[in-house]
């Protein structure tokens, strides 16, 4: 007897759940690409322990009849595909014929169907990946899809599920990817009695993108569309503010099949080159219509991933026609649009506030607002003479726009993001964003450290959803440093915070948007050490109040900036570990230009 050995039904079926069905998430996401296949407008997705216990999917598509619903069981069983020149003009989202068989396997399942004008359904039940039953029932037309206790046979894999907060954030994120690809549809996602996600399926694609990321983003997206050879592009991008600091807010649809693309997701942020400072990320809502011979779906399990035909060509039509709406975004207000509101609880009176906020004086001026800056061109030309050569080396902390004789040096801003000067030794370059960052973080943490606690009732409390990830973050540490810094928040339910003060320094018209991107932060992770954290959330603030590359100074806005940098205790980086300056030495210089 030789080694090799053919393997038997049930391993080959488990292999195949360990390629398809990764996390609970990937179970949803399969199950509604069938749902979407069959021509579904309701679907419903309900799951218990983020997906551990149950996962029920829903849906009024087309159904099937005993036979199919028996076969649909069995590996590479499909209807979507009959021969391999149908690989190459996909029309549907699934298609292996891998999804059904291979959640089987790791589950105890049950399908329950029904074709339209049928006199009746049938259940199928199946254990392990074997059927065990096969009833008729009289059921509505449609297909409901019950998984009861996945990976119950594979403890392996059980043991590498994350947390429940972990695994219903994965399931949210399919689910609204899924809702935002097919705005047509709509789709209620429910853990255990709770809604999590609804969207109203009426067709507007905005009205899908306020379902699942709220509609007061709405306001800071700016529209792309266009067509670039055989491609064709919609959908919208983020103005700077609400740029995030990971890319889980990068939704790519490719012929209505949610994907991944490092192709796409690159061209992007390099369309938004110099608007965003390292580590922060644009936020995008992107749909692509590519004909099926231009690109390959078949080249993961999942299908999450894809191969285009040309990726350079590809690349280089998303940067243009994004870098095209950017551009054009930026220099006008985008217009109120009306959105269905989402289902919050409703705040209870302020007066029902359980803890006094401090009664402060309100600041002489706020850090954050400066004064209009008078029109000025993008270089700011010298009008005085050179100044006389320093001595000394160029120290990085600068002399804040002064020169030894008592004049004001020569001042250029290039790229409207660089500040660029001389000492006579040499030029420095500053960052003007990484700057104001370290000069905004330095004052707000002494602020905190003298006026622990200062803040301000807000005349109407916010109330702000948190994902499961987010909730994870906030600690029993991390809300008692929330409230000494100065924002009045507490729990309002189990998914559900509530804002009724914020700190004084931080605008009322902001505040919302602001104690998002602290949650999206913090749930980034943390060492659990207060004074990290303080320091993240702080930081968090400075960044977003901190002028932005683009954004024109005036030559005395430029100096006040540089002398406020020199008198900070770290003015070297910014409090995200960025250089605020770069000094280029009389040297260096020479040696540019073959002269040393």
């Amino acid at each position: 007897m030789g080694d090799i050995k053919l393997l038997d039904d049930l391993t080959i079926n488990k292999i195949a759940a360990g390629e398809v069905i990764e996390r609970p998430s990937s179970v949803v996401k399969e199950l509604i690409e069938n749902s979407l296949d069959a021509g579904a407008m309701h679907i419903h997705v309900k799951i218990e322990n983020g997906g551990k216990d149950l996962i029920q999917v829903i849906d009024d598509g087309k159904g099937m009849d005993k036979d199919d619903a028996v076969l649909a069981l069995e590996r590479h069983a499909t209807s979507k595909i009959r021969n391999d020149q149908d690989l190459l003009n996909l029309q549907t989202l699934g298609f292996r014929g891998e999804a059904l068989p291979s959640i089987a396997a790791v589950s105890r399942l049950e399908l329950k169907t029904c074709t339209r004008g049928a006199g009746e359904g049938v259940i199928v039940q199946a254990v392990g990946g074997n059927i065990i039953s096969v009833t008729p029932a009289g059921l509505p037309q449609g297909t409901a899809v019950t998984v009861n206790d996945l990976y119950f046979n594979t403890p392996a894999r059980l043991k590498f599920m994350k947390s429940i907060p972990t695994e219903t954030g994965h399931i949210k994120d399919t689910v609204s990817c899924l809702a935002l690809a097919n705005p047509d549809v709509a789709f209620q996602l429910r853990h255990h009695d709770m809604e999590v996600l609804f969207a109203p399926g009426d067709g507007d694609p905005l009205h899908a993108v306020g379902a699942v990321f709220g509609n007061g983003i709405i306001k800071n997206l700016i529209p792309l569309s266009g067509e670039w050879g055989a491609m064709q592009i919609a959908g919208y991008i983020g103005r700077p503010e609400i740029a995030r600091s990971n890319r889980n807010n990068q939704i790519i649809i490719l012929n209505g099949r949610w994907i991944r693309s490092r192709t796409v997701s690159a061209a992007v942020e390099k369309a938004f080159h110099t608007y965003l400072p390292i580590a922060r990320f644009p936020f995008f809502f992107i749909e692509i219509k590519l004909a099926p011979e231009f690109v390959d779906v078949n080249v993961h399990p999942a299908k999450t991933e894809v191969r285009f035909k040309d990726e350079n060509e590809v690349f280089r039509g998303i940067f243009h026609l994004t870098r095209e709406a950017l551009t054009q975004g930026m220099t006008k207000q985008t217009g109120v649009i009306s959105v269905p509101a989402r289902k919050f609880p409703t705040p209870p009176p302020a007066d029902t506030v359980k803890y006094p906020m401090p009664s402060v004086a309100k600041p002489e001026s706020n850090l954050f607002v400066r004064e209009e800056a008078a029109p000025t061109v993008e270089w700011i030309k010298p009008t005085v003479t050179p100044p006389v050569e320093a001595e000394k080396p160029f120290s990085p902390q600068v002399r804040g726009g002064q020169a030894e004789n008592g004049r004001r040096e020569p001042v250029l801003l290039f790229d409207r993001t660089y500040i660029i000067m001389t000492d006579g030794d040499g030029l420095c370059l500053t960052d003007q964003h990484a700057a104001h960052e370290r000069v905004l973080f330095e004052r707000l943490m002494k602020g905190f450290e003298e006026n622990s606690g200062q803040g301000q009732l807000l005349l109407e409390p916010v109330v702000v959803e948190v994902t499961p990830e987010q909730k994870e973050a906030l600690t029993n540490e991390t809300m008692a440093i929330l409230n000494r810094i100065g924002f009045a928040v507490e729990w309002f339910g189990p998914e559900t915070l509530i804002i009724r003060g914020i700190p004084t320094a931080v605008p009322n018209t902001d505040a919302p948007d602001l104690f998002q991107q602290i949650l999206a932060d913090l749930a980034r992770g943390g060492t659990g050490k207060e004074q990290p954290i303080l320091d993240k959330i702080i930081a968090t603030i400075a960044c977003r109040h901190a002028v932005k590359a683009g954004d024109i100074l005036s030559e005395q806005e430029i100096h006040g900036l540089l002398k406020d940098l020199a008198a900070c205790t770290k003015p070297y980086t910014c409090p995200h570990g960025r250089p605020t300056q770069v000094k280029i030495s009389r040297e260096e210089i020479k040696r540019l230009f073959w002269r040393s």
